[in-house]
């Protein structure tokens, strides 16, 4: 929207800017939920919201546990979750990690490994594949789920 005065209202260009984590393990800027582990779940885990509202991890060898809502595990408590803890979950946005070591540009699916993510897209026989992000440094992934999928 152009900046412009009407009726002694007046709009500004508007925008919100994120800077992808530079220094913080574990650091994300993008939107957040608040969400209830359907199992126990670890850091940076990647996990899908179940019919009952809990998250459980996703698996790429499984359609059902694939292609819902899906976010990362921020928060752990230090270790990991037990069913029915609270956590804090990626929706989307950049998040740090620096254990990971992608290759820039990298396009991101869900694993075959539970609660995984790979560079390489699932290929065995009813696998599912999803795009959920892309690498933007060997330890800063931009993450934003693809809602579609396919079955392989």
């Amino acid at each position: 929207m152009a900046d412009y005065v009407d009726a002694n209202i007046e709009y500004k260009k508007m925008g919100v800017y994120y800077y992808p984590p530079q220094n913080d393990h574990g650091a994300v800027v993008g939107d957040v939920e608040l969400a209830t582990a359907g199992t126990a779940l670890t850091l940076m885990q990647l996990v899908m919201r179940q019919t009952d509202g809990k998250y459980d991890p996703t698996d790429a060898n499984n359609e059902a546990s694939s292609k819902g809502l899906i976010g990362i595990v921020l928060s752990s408590n230090g270790g990991t979750l037990a069913d029915t803890n609270r956590f804090v979950l990626v929706l989307e946005g950049w998040i740090r990690d620096d254990s990971w070591n992608w290759t820039v540009g990298d396009d991101l699916f869900i694993s075959t490994t539970v609660g995984a993510i790979t560079a390489s897209a699932p290929a065995g026989g009813s696998d599912v594949v999803r795009r959920i992000g892309h690498a933007v440094s060997a330890d800063v992934i931009y993450f934003h789920p693809d809602n579609h999928y396919k079955v392989v």
